[in-house]
């Protein structure tokens, strides 16, 4: 391997290495592997995520807020809903489901010793990626 090469590795590995140190948050992680754990809420078709931890609150990302209407979100979950009406069973049914699994995403980590409170946090690129626009 060439001077070149082991240099721009070396540089590549120490610029991962800085990343890490100054981004990486280990509690984040494990309170991500709580929510993992729960099957119920890791075969959500929606990625629930801690995404911050701060002084005891837990940000959470979530799919819904009043900026963005849930029947939305839940079409591009659930494409089967894709022509249901908004007051469907069907529908009305997985609103219900939504916001149970995001209670039970808030509880399992309220349950975390360290963790005083929960806060969501808009999934802005989730929807985005997804095609569906934040107004």
């Amino acid at each position: 391997m060439s001077k070149v090469i082991k240099k721009r590795l070396l540089i590549v590995v120490g610029i991962i290495f800085l990343w890490w140190f100054f981004f990486f948050d280990l509690r984040v992680y494990q309170l991500n592997n709580v929510l993992a754990d729960n099957s119920e809420i890791d075969n959500y078709p929606y990625p629930f995520s801690v995404v911050s931890f701060e002084d005891g609150v837990a940000t959470i990302s979530s799919p819904r807020s009043g900026k963005v209407s849930a029947v939305t979100v839940l079409r591009q979950l659930f494409p089967e809903l894709r022509n249901e009406s908004e007051s469907s069973s069907k529908m009305v049914e997985a609103q219900q489901t939504l916001a149970a699994t995001q209670s039970k995403v808030a509880e399992l980590i309220k349950q975390q010793e360290d963790v005083n409170r929960v806060t969501w946090e808009l999934d802005e690129y989730w929807l985005s990626s997804h095609g569906i626009e934040v107004f």
